[in-house]
């Protein structure tokens, strides 16, 4: 399968490692549908990461044999709209973080009212192991993230009020482990 024919939109892409004992470098890309009903489905698409190098290094297109598999993602609803993935950031161990907005339009390139954020945990073996949606209203764009010694997950988050006269917000937040 062509990754060109999925009805999805490319977000921010991250490489991570596997865990120790693992020997499976790969470049990792979060992708989300847009909000209609045949292409709601969010996914992450694994790809060798020495064909994307390649890829890079000579200016040519990534090939659909790069892909070793995509793997589809539901994220829930927020008052009747899809999550979809925003952002995400890879963590030391293999696992990641993402963060997703539920944003009332019908395609992935026109904004539209954001009705609900959430912030979510991946681990190394692709399972969500946690998800923490958010009081607020936010469109969560931006995500960095950093492990403490205690198991925490530290974040920087920036926001996108998608209005050219209000400015974006950096915020703050813990997860536990």
């Amino acid at each position: 399968m062509a990754v060109a024919r999925l009805p999805l939109t490319l977000l921010r892409s991250l490489t991570v490692s596997a865990p120790t004992g693992i020997n499976r470098p790969s470049h990792l890309a979060a992708a989300r549908g847009c909000n209609q009903a045949a292409f709601t489905q969010n996914a992450l698409i694994e790809l060798h990461l020495d064909a994307v190098l390649n890829a890079i290094s000579s200016g040519n297109a990534i090939p659909a044999t790069a892909v070793r598999k995509i793997r589809p993602y539901d994220l829930g609803k927020a008052k009747g709209v899809p999550l979809g993935f925003t952002d995400a950031a890879a963590l030391p161990d293999g696992s990641w973080v993402f963060t997703a907005a539920a944003e009332a339009t019908d395609n992935s390139y026109q904004d539209g009212a954001v009705v609900g954020a959430g912030i979510g945990v991946v681990n190394w073996a692709g399972d969500i192991v946690q998800f923490y949606t958010l009081d607020a209203d936010y469109k969560l764009e931006g995500i960095a993230a950093n492990r403490q010694a205690d198991g925490k997950i530290e974040l920087l988050l920036v926001t996108d009020a998608d209005d050219p006269d209000t400015p974006a917000s950096l915020l703050t937040a813990s997860l536990p482990h």
